[in-house]
């Protein structure tokens, strides 16, 4: 019981500390944070829009391993959230009439999303976690804004000044038609 008291304030201060916006603000009528039934996800707030990757870790016998567990998943599922935008950005490109003149093709595409999954994830900060008493599973939150999210390809693509180009052009537009999916 003592341990649980423990890691409650330990996660609330976890919470208290993060700067990401109404994330954890939200909970649902069982007192679980949304982000946790959410999952990964996009979030269009009214100032910024958010990648949100969210990994889970059963129990372990080692709370340490089990939270970076945790950790490593959320980081993993906002590897694959940027490849999913990527590839995206990437057809919309290519559908645009631009990506031809460029020289752009279906092969660069798998080039870069390779390339995303050669992050380093060590440098995806960890905004919150959650525990879950019944299952004592451990969750973990990721966050990048797209600013950040936006600098990280345009690295990854920067010999690539076209689709760049397109990106900053067109990358908010592409976020608020998937959000509007979701």
């Amino acid at each position: 019981m003592r341990f649980s008291v423990i890691l409650a304030i330990f996660c609330l201060s976890l919470v208290a500390c993060s700067e990401t916006p109404a994330l954890h603000e939200s909970l649902n009528d069982k007192g679980v944070p949304r982000w946790v039934g959410n999952g990964s996800s996009i979030l269009k707030t009214e100032n910024d829009r958010y990648f949100n990757g969210v990994g889970s870790a059963s129990m372990m016998g080692d709370f340490s391993l089990q939270t970076s567990a945790a950790n490593q998943r959320a980081r993993e599922e906002m590897a694959r959230i940027i490849a999913s935008y990527l590839e995206i950005v990437s057809r919309d490109y290519i559908a645009s009439g631009k990506a031809t003149a460029a020289g752009f093709t279906e092969q660069d595409i798998l080039k870069y999303i390779n390339k995303v999954s050669q992050i380093d994830l060590s440098t995806v900060q960890v905004t919150g976690h959650w525990k879950d008493d019944k299952s004592r599973k451990i969750y973990a939150i990721t966050q990048m804004d797209m600013k950040k999210v936006r600098q990280l390809i345009g690295n990854l693509v920067s010999s690539d000044t076209g689709l760049k180009a397109y990106l900053d052009e067109n990358g908010s537009r592409i976020f608020d038609r998937i959000a509007n999916k979701e």
